[in-house]
């Protein structure tokens, strides 16, 4: 059986023990504070159901029998409980005490100690600044504790004497253990520098400064430290100007009050001192504190005198801002000038009345004082502005211009057949134009405008129709006569015959090189007639000339069948273009011809013998000049031996002419 009681004393006693011993047991608990009974019992079989029966009937009885006996049985012992204390830092701490189950306790009267600090009392925190107990107080409480000590740190007194100045500092106090920053004030004594402080009023150097940091544990009076003030002298420099102030004397670390009187200087205003002549800012005004520990000369600082020149248009409008005029200075006047209907600005005077200007605008204005300037004015001129179409027609109505008023021109313009009106002069020759239309006129003049005029241009343009080579384009100036191209197009199996405006034309109505006068943008076709056959000459048993056009198999073959007599043989001939077939092109090439690649060939060839001595020079040129037909021209001739190529008959056996070269007209 196990019995617990409210203050959680557990008694276990056995089912089989004696009641005496059970009555004992519950005896432990304390009968006035009893709250809770427990009977446990463990329940593992059926049949110790007559058993628990059996043991819950005893329990009454042993609760009863308690009860009864509680007030007087003291069958047990008294409980106790052990009162520690702890120095919490300090020594000498009290030994422990007993404290017996509801008794009052005196505790201990013996106090530790710990260096720099007061035993206040104990406490049951180690952190508290109170003490709920005292040495020898009372202790009632049933339970065991630990008390601790609560100590007080010592605190020292620092006291401050000027020691012959004023304004010692308050009293401070210092802690134990701590770090006290000495006061901040200075006491004062007059021609005297404080020094510091020190515990010995005769001391000539300090063992402290204000401010300064005292670390000893123990009270003090420190005492002010003292040495002989310097003086320092103050001077003052007008700078410019007149009545300077006194020289003065400062004395070290006392504060100097500047001279009040302020000096002067015509023109300028005095704005305090500075320490450099230079200066364009004050560091002192008159009368302020000068804390420095120097000799200084203090420079007057100046600032000009500034003078308002004020504008009026006196009947205009449009005055200029007002401007600041400085001393001394020269004053550029306002560039802007006012305006009024039908008068000239001649200026600005310091009368409103006035008939001539004092100043003009830009001008400069020097005097020393403000001013308000007056617009002077006068009636203006008028001028006349005629203009003269100069060739053209629908010319402008004449204008009026007034003096110093811009004249918008008129915007309307005249005309004239084949030329564009770029402008107006102010001479009739011009080429170029002063004026557009509808500009601005300034000139305070009476003109004559006159209209200025460009020719017309128009784009001729060629058109090889059914050809290449067309000149490149020309610009026809009206009422001009236009040189056409000499450039000739070219066209297989055609002869170029002329130029048409009509690209179906079949006769020419301009030549190459010829004329055109039509004012207008045109383009020029190729005109072309077609031509075919072989034409052949022999005009001597010399040399024989043959203009061919043929296809260009026939060609290969008739250059071939040429080739292989034993007697005639190509000298030269004129190719225009390339063929495309190989065996022609060696031919030609090596013949030192010119092959073309279309479909139709176009040559000369020259064949003779080669008759050395017997060589009838005038019978060979003659034959050569009679050669060329239907356009072509003898451009040069090759001598026989080698084909080397000359302009001139070759006169002796060796060199001997044997053929020639002809430039062709085109064909294709």
């Amino acid at each position: 059986m196990m019995i617990v009681c409210f203050d959680n004393t557990i008694v276990i006693c056995i089912v089989q023990q004696t009641i005496i011993f059970q009555v004992i047991a519950l005896q432990k608990c304390k009968w006035n504070k009893i709250s809770i009974l427990l009977f446990l019992i463990p329940q593992t079989k059926e049949e110790d159901f007559m058993l628990n029966k059996f043991l819950f009937k005893r329990l009454i009885v042993l609760v009863l029998i308690a009860v009864i006996l509680a007030p007087s049985t003291d069958v047990l012992a008294a409980t106790t409980y052990r009162i520690s204390y702890n120095g919490n830092g300090g020594t000498n701490v009290p030994s422990s005490q007993t404290k017996t189950h509801g008794k009052t306790m005196t505790l201990t009267t013996k106090k530790p100690s710990r260096a720099g600090h007061t035993f206040v009392g104990w406490s049951t925190n180690s952190n508290s600044i109170s003490a709920p107990y005292l040495a020898g107080g009372k202790y009632s409480l049933n339970k065991s504790i630990t008390l601790y000590s609560v100590w007080k740190k010592l605190t020292y007194t620092i006291n401050y004497n000027a020691n012959g100045g004023s304004g010692a500092p308050k009293s401070q106090t210092k802690t134990y253990g701590t770090t006290l920053t000495l006061a901040n004030s200075r006491p004062t004594r007059a021609t005297h520098v404080f020094l510091g402080w020190s515990t010995n009023s005769k001391a000539s150097t300090a063992n402290y400064s204000a401010n300064g940091k005292y670390t000893a544990n123990s009270g003090a009076t420190l005492y002010a430290i003292w040495r002989k003030a310097y003086t320092y002298s103050v001077k003052y420099n007008a700078n410019g100007g007149t009545g300077t102030p006194a020289s003065q004397t400062k004395t070290e670390n006392v504060t100097l009050a500047l001279q009040k009187n302020k000096p002067t200087r015509t023109g300028h205003t005095f704005i305090g001192w500075a320490t450099k002549a230079t200066a364009t800012s004050a560091n002192y005004s008159a009368g302020s504190s000068y804390t420095a520990n120097s000799t200084t000369t203090l420079y007057a600082v100046w600032k000009k005198v500034t003078y308002t020149i004020n504008y009026n248009t006196n009947g205009g409008s449009g005055a200029p801002k007002s401007q600041t005029k400085t001393y001394g200075t020269t004053l550029t006047l306002s560039n802007s000038r006012p305006t009024r209907a039908n008068h000239v600005f001649l200026g600005w005077s310091t009368n409103s009345r006035a008939s001539a200007a004092n100043y003009s605008a830009n001008g400069k204005y020097t005097a020393n004082s403000g001013a308000t300037l007056y617009a002077i004015w006068r009636k203006a001129y008028t001028y006349s502005v005629k203009y003269n179409a100069n060739g053209g027609t629908g010319t402008p109505a004449s204008q009026t211009k007034t003096e110093n008023v811009t004249l918008a021109l008129q915007k309307n313009k005249p005309t004239r057949t084949g030329h564009t009106f770029i402008g107006w002069a102010t001479k009739a020759t011009a080429t170029s134009a002063n004026y557009s239309a509808g500009a601005s006129y300034t000139a305070n003049s009476t003109v004559t405008l006159y209209a200025i005029w460009k020719k017309n241009t128009y784009t001729i343009s060629y058109s090889a129709n059914g050809g290449s080579g067309a000149p490149t384009s020309q610009t026809k100036t009206y009422g001009n006569t236009l040189k056409l191209s000499n450039t000739q197009p070219s066209r297989r199996g055609y002869v170029f015959l002329g130029w048409s405006t009509d690209s179906k034309a079949t006769k020419q109505a301009y030549s190459a090189g010829g004329n055109f006068t039509i004012n207008s943008k045109n383009t020029l076709y190729a005109v072309w007639e077609a031509q075919g056959g072989v034409w052949e000459n022999t005009n001597t048993t010399l040399v024989a000339c043959k203009e061919v056009y043929m296809p260009k198999k026939v060609a290969a073959e008739y250059y071939e069948s040429m080739q292989k007599t034993t007697v005639p043989k190509i000298i030269g001939s004129a190719f225009i273009g390339s063929v495309s077939e190989s065996k022609l092109t060696a031919a030609l090439v090596s013949a030192g011809l010119s092959p073309f690649a279309a479909g139709i060939i176009a040559f000369t060839v020259v064949v003779g013998v080669p008759l050395h001595d017997h060589f009838d020079k005038k019978a060979f040129k003659r034959a050569l000049d009679n050669c060329p037909k239907n356009g072509f021209v003898v451009i040069e001739y090759r001598r026989y031996n080698d084909q080397t190529p000359s302009t001139t008959i070759y006169k002796n056996a060796t060199n001997v002419n044997s053929g020639g070269k002809w430039r062709a007209n085109t064909y294709k």
